[in-house]
């Protein structure tokens, strides 16, 4: 049975085209790499990659449709009559299953363009792993249908051996298509791969006992669902160069944590709970040694193992069967350094009895009875952790029982983010309060209405509270002299908020001034503002001007 014609192959990198191999290095690291494109790889191109991209190219001569099989070049005279774009005649060469496609019609963009991975041992050293990306390019757009060609170009290649991962990548832009080594090892999302070809290609390796399938199907043997991609997902590619250079991956994944290694591989959050750098299994899991056996038997998932290693630094007695209950009712996901405070202050079974008895008290009683207990935990010990970041920033005791653990967290937590916003606030003030000196000489009144530099911090967040918009956000640019901020208010009502203004730093135009909910000015106010630019701003912007010390302003100079 054919399986596929050389002939059709054109590969556009033979011989390790583009790679200048200057240095002893790169020298060394190509004599792992295959040259030339190996029959299995041409196989899995027309038999996989293009098993849907096969043709029975037809026209008609006199009374007969010839016909032309693009799979293996065979003419032949089709029996019945046949039917434009339609799928089910099979050539009778190499019998392959194609669709029937007039020649002479809507040829012009039938071209496709594909890209895989191919898993090798290496030329070297047979018992090492490499790997090469190809993009694949097969067009039957041209004038002759029987001559067509499938183009085959590298675009990276890959390279496993002992002690040493590298990956080089074809630079097109400024480097006119050579290939130059890449910092980091990683896959082409694109990229099909197949699992046989790995199977094959790891065989007699080291990476044969990598456990890569049991990290790809999960501990159940249930493929595990990667979206667009073929059989394998491209990070396989970033794990054999983790695997190579942390062979300890292979305990974690049979240990039953090989979710942790899924993260690593895929750079998502793991709490830094693995330590690669680790030698031995109590530093690489961050416990002590005699509770390493336990932890591994116990196969926890990143966010458990993070809240056991928090917890046994304030307990060192903690059993594992207590980390389930808290991390039920966590949010580490949202709030991990929330949840690390309160373990770091308090034990396991002192969390859980708190939480019970906050759920008596308002407000969280009244949430309890609308919301499911669950819930409404996972709000408390947000809260929690938040009230003793305040204590921690307002330098209160937190060894301190009534601090610790206050009747009331809801209020508790209240009081101290009020306090943690006026010890804020107080640092600004005095920022504000050196440019007011300055800023005052801009003040202006008019027609029923004033405008003046606002006095602190807590005027802006009053401002922005009353007038439903975001100036309270400003208050640290305008304390550091990067805008200024001016309130306008009705003459006879000086202290109710009515608009707000914001004035570029060398104090000559106006940037915006908004009214509530970021409305724009009436026209009483425009006519206001627009004397105020011609009296004041305009006349303090003539003449020469200097910087004002550390406020940013510019005044008349002496």
């Amino acid at each position: 049975m054919i399986r596929y014609r050389e002939e059709m192959f054109v590969y556009c990198d033979e011989g390790h085209k583009g790679f200048k191999q200057e240095t002893a290095e790169e020298r060394s690291h190509m004599a792992h790499i295959c040259d030339h494109l190996t029959p299995e790889i041409m196989d899995y191109i027309e038999n996989d990659l293009f098993k849907e991209y096969q043709f029975i190219f037809y026209e008609k001569n006199g009374k007969r449709h010839e016909a032309h099989c693009t799979r293996c070049g065979h003419d032949f005279i089709l029996t019945e009559r046949p039917r434009h774009k339609t799928i089910g005649t099979s050539c009778p060469n190499c019998e392959v299953y194609a669709e029937k496609r007039n020649a002479k019609i809507s040829r012009k963009y039938l071209a496709d363009r594909r890209g895989f991975t191919w898993f090798e041992k290496s030329e070297a050293v047979k018992k090492q792993l490499t790997a090469r990306s190809f993009s694949v390019s097969r067009d039957c757009s041209g004038k002759d249908y029987r001559d067509i060609k499938t183009f085959v170009k590298l675009e990276a290649v890959y390279g496993f051996i002992e002690g040493e991962s590298f990956m080089y990548k074809r630079k097109e832009y400024p480097y006119c298509g050579e290939f130059k080594r890449n910092k980091t090892v990683h896959g082409t999302t694109n990229n099909a791969i197949a699992l046989r070809n790995v199977d094959d290609a790891t065989e007699g390796t080291r990476f044969q006992y990598s456990q890569y399938k049991r990290l790809l199907y999960g501990d159940k043997g249930k493929p595990i669902t990667h979206g667009l991609l073929r059989e394998v997902p491209a990070w396989i590619v970033k794990f054999f160069a983790m695997y190579n250079q942390y062979p300890f991956t292979e305990i974690l994944i049979k240990s039953g944590m090989g979710e942790a290694v899924r993260r690593k591989v895929l750079s998502q959050p793991n709490y830094r709970t693995i330590n690669w750098r680790g030698k031995t299994a109590d530093k690489i899991l961050k416990v002590p040694k005699h509770r390493v056996r336990e932890v591994l038997k116990s196969a926890l998932k990143p966010e458990k193992l993070y809240i056991y290693q928090v917890a046994f630094q304030r307990d060192a007695s903690v059993p594992i069967a207590e980390i389930e209950e808290i991390y039920k009712m966590s949010t580490i996901g949202l709030d991990r350094h929330g949840l690390e405070r309160v373990v770091r202050h308090v034990k396991i079974k002192q969390i859980k009895g708190y939480m019970d008895k906050q759920l008596e008290v308002q407000p969280y009683k009244e949430q309890a009875e609308k919301r499911s207990e669950e819930i409404v935990k996972r709000l408390i010990l947000s809260d929690w952790g938040g009230y003793l970041q305040e204590c921690e920033i307002l330098g209160m005791d937190t060894t301190d029982k009534s601090v610790l653990f206050p009747k009331n967290l809801h209020q508790a937590h209240q009081n101290t983010t009020k306090q943690v916003q006026i010890k804020e606030n107080k640092e600004l003030d005095k920022k504000i309060k050196k440019r007011l000196s300055k800023l005052n000489e801009y003040c202006f009144e008019k027609n029923g209405f004033l405008i003046r530099p606002a006095k602190n911090a807590s005027e802006l967040i009053k401002e922005g509270k009353n007038l439903n918009h975001c100036v309270g956000t400003y208050a640290e640019r305008y304390a550091k002299g990067k805008t200024n901020i001016f309130v306008v208010r009705r003459t006879n009502d000086p202290d109710t908020p009515f608009y707000t203004a914001e004035i570029n730093t060398l104090c000559t135009h106006v940037v915006q001034c908004r009214g509530k909910r970021n409305n724009a000015m009436t026209e009483e106010v425009e006519d206001f503002m627009e004397a105020f630019k011609d009296n004041v701003l305009s006349k303090k912007s003539r003449g020469k001007q200097k910087p004002c010390n550390g406020c940013g302003i510019r005044g008349k100079s002496k």
